[in-house]
């Protein structure tokens, strides 16, 4: 009896060592990185689609604003930066929409705050894991370079 046990319990730890997996040896995948530039030119292709259904008077300024941050959101999700440059940019697109402003001022406007976030990104640390990219966008609209 004694010898049937020990040949049992000896059966049980052979299978219970067979019910653990050996180690994988093969590196995980990490995912490829983002490519934000590429997310600009996207952002970018929205911007004029929606600016051509605002001209047509398909949608208002601040209905394709209102999308294009939608896009934006999707795109990348939030980021502190873009999150502040987009409220000043549908608060000037709210002004031209209700001839609050000129479509100049709002140029002005918008260039204005687009290089005091420059100014702060400068100094900002740690910097966001992701760069800003609606931020990046616009300043490629005015001919500036990225953040």
């Amino acid at each position: 009896m004694k010898h049937l046990l020990l040949a049992s319990c000896s059966a049980l730890a052979l299978l219970a060592g067979c019910a653990s997996a050996p180690p994988s040896t093969q590196p995980v995948a990490t995912p490829p990185a983002p490519n934000f530039s590429a997310m600009e030119d996207s952002l970018l292709q929205e911007a004029k689609r929606l600016g051509n259904l605002v001209s047509t008077g398909a949608l208002t300024r601040l209905e394709a604003a209102d999308q294009l941050n939608a896009r934006r959101l999707a795109m990348v999700g939030p980021h502190p930066v873009d999150d502040e440059v987009f409220r000043t940019y549908r608060e000037l697109s709210r002004q031209v929409q209700y001839k609050k402003i000129t479509q100049d001022k709002l140029r002005n406007a918008l260039m204005a705050k687009l290089e005091a976030v420059r100014k702060g990104y400068a100094v900002l640390e740690p910097k966001p894991l992701k760069p800003p990219v609606f931020t990046n966008m616009l300043l490629k609209i005015y001919e500036r370079p990225p953040l």
